[in-house]
């Protein structure tokens, strides 16, 4: 469905919109953390438990095996169940509930590592807004390569000289994002950020909107030879299939939401040095995040119609086959505005890469990164194998203004609407007192003994920025509010009356 005209926010500084994001495939964004090893967590009847530091180490001192624990764990990797069945606890059921502090569909008993999913302070998984952010600014990249015949030859042609230039090993685009992206001065004697276009753009964390699934998947990748048929990546050593596993978001719904600063657009036009503008409202980023996301959609139809090669004798090449084809089906499929973000988005979503030519890309690949002559660029996938049999490829979010309500309609979200799905509830607080904290970039609101959070400057009206910001550093206002776990975050700040 098309996305519709965003809002203006108070001063009329500042459009605002908010976007549903439905996931398609699934979702992971990593944590700083990366990997949990199998001493961090144990595999019991189909969920995957974390290990508790605290509880844990209760457990160990009530059972006299601090000494034993970390003899053992000095001497190497070892895994929390074999520990455990070592010292007589082998019944891990009733282990479970003493040392752990969150359980997770899914994973397997022989799985030595995975990746969790980023989580709040409170526990709670979102989608970080600079995820989204990033995927937003790698699309309307893209589609201002596309659409400018003389931007995309001198990067054709820059890409070419790197080739023979640049030190094996090593390329870099960041001439790209200057060239493209932050070219645009402020008048002079105006204070203000820096010349990147698209500090005009601010992008909420995401949090979910009803019940979301996560659960620890396997990961399979998913390659193209030479002769274009399909076949599962191996390890280099023993020749085993290549897997990962990690937790994702497999179904539900997120919410976020998009602001433009037109006060801050207004200040680049007047300077009036750049003449081609990636994006100049949110329809503009949303539309052409859209189409970008559209070009890769089709794009990657075309990767999985692979040949179905017959008496192949590598490993795995009929499963292959019936994966591609499968994968072939479900791109073929129209899924509106997307957008795809995480782990497994590939090159081709993370990077300008599909407006050059397949051989340009083949030839910056062999020279920078590991050869494949004759080989794809990129030459595999990341997918995952549902409950269900049905293959997904990683990453992809259908962007709506509205909620799918499961049956394959929308509810729409207008305040007055009849059939609007469960919303975020917010509150209304008249008089909060607002303070900044220029250490954490965080403006705090606290009214009648609670306390909502937001990091940034962006909501802030103008009428009051000289007080909050200033020596004070606190003002009063009119915030309103929605729940955050057990916590609250701000998602509007007006004048006090």
């Amino acid at each position: 469905m098309s996305i519709s005209g965003a809002t203006l926010m108070p001063d009329s500084i500042k459009e605002r919109k908010v976007l549903y994001l439905q996931v398609i495939s699934p979702i992971h964004i990593g944590t700083r953390e990366g990997k949990l090893s199998s001493l961090e967590y144990l595999h019991v009847n189909g969920k995957t438990h974390l290990i508790d530091e605290n509880r844990f180490g209760t457990f160990l001192k009530e059972k006299n095996l601090i000494d034993p624990f970390v003899e053992e764990a000095g001497e190497g990797p070892i895994a929390m169940k074999d520990f455990l069945k070592q010292h007589k606890h082998s019944d891990l059921e009733k282990v479970v509930s003493h040392i752990t502090c969150l359980s997770i569909p899914g994973g397997s008993s022989g799985m030595r590592e995975f990746r969790p999913f980023i989580r709040d302070g409170n526990g709670q998984l979102f989608i970080p807004g600079s995820s989204l952010k990033g995927a937003l600014r790698t699309a309307l990249l893209y589609d201002l390569i596309q659409n400018n015949k003389t931007v995309k030859s001198g990067i054709e042609n820059n890409c070419k000289r790197a080739l023979n230039d640049a030190p094996k090993k090593f390329f870099s685009t960041e001439w790209l994002q200057r060239e493209l992206l932050q070219r645009f001065s402020l008048p002079s004697g105006e204070e203000g950020p820096h010349k990147d276009i698209l500090r005009c753009l601010t992008v909420r964390d995401a949090y979910p909107v009803g019940k979301i699934e996560s659960r620890i998947i396997k990961i399979r990748f998913l390659c193209k030879n030479g002769t274009a048929s399909p076949t599962w990546y191996f390890k280099k050593k023993g020749g085993k299939d290549l897997e990962i596993w990690l937790e994702a978001v497999v179904n539900g719904c997120f919410r976020t939401e998009l602001l433009w600063d037109v006060k801050l657009l207004n200040l680049f036009r007047k300077n009036g040095k750049q003449k081609i503008y990636p994006a100049t409202c949110l329809q503009d980023v949303v539309e052409k995040a859209s189409n970008t996301s559209r070009e890769i959609f089709a794009h990657e139809s075309g990767y999985y119609a692979m040949p179905q090669t017959a008496g192949n004798p590598h490993p795995g090449v009929a499963e292959a086959n019936k994966t591609a084809a499968a994968l072939a089906r479900w791109h073929k499929e129209e899924v509106g505005q997307a957008i795809r973000i995480g782990f497994g988005s590939g090159m081709l979503s993370t990077t300008v890469n599909l407006s050059l030519p397949e051989e340009l890309r083949k030839r910056i690949r062999d020279k920078f990164g590991i050869p494949r002559p004759d080989d794809p660029a990129p030459k595999s996938r990341r997918v995952w194998k549902r409950p269900d049999e049905q293959w997904l490829p990683m990453g992809w979010l259908k962007m709506t203004e509205s909620m799918d309500r499961g049956d394959g309609t929308q509810a729409k979200t207008d305040p007055g609407s009849e059939a609007a799905p469960e919303k975020v509830q917010t509150e209304r607080w008249d008089v909060a007192t607002l303070s900044w904290d220029p250490g954490s970039q965080k403006i705090t609101a606290e009214d009648r003994g609670k306390r909502a959070e937001v990091k940034g400057k962006d909501l802030v009206p103008e009428s009051i920025q000289a007080k909050l910001f200033g020596k004070k550093k606190t003002a009063r206002a009119t915030v309103e509010v929605e729940p955050v776990g057990n916590a609250y975050r701000i998602v509007r700040i007006e004048p006090a009356d």
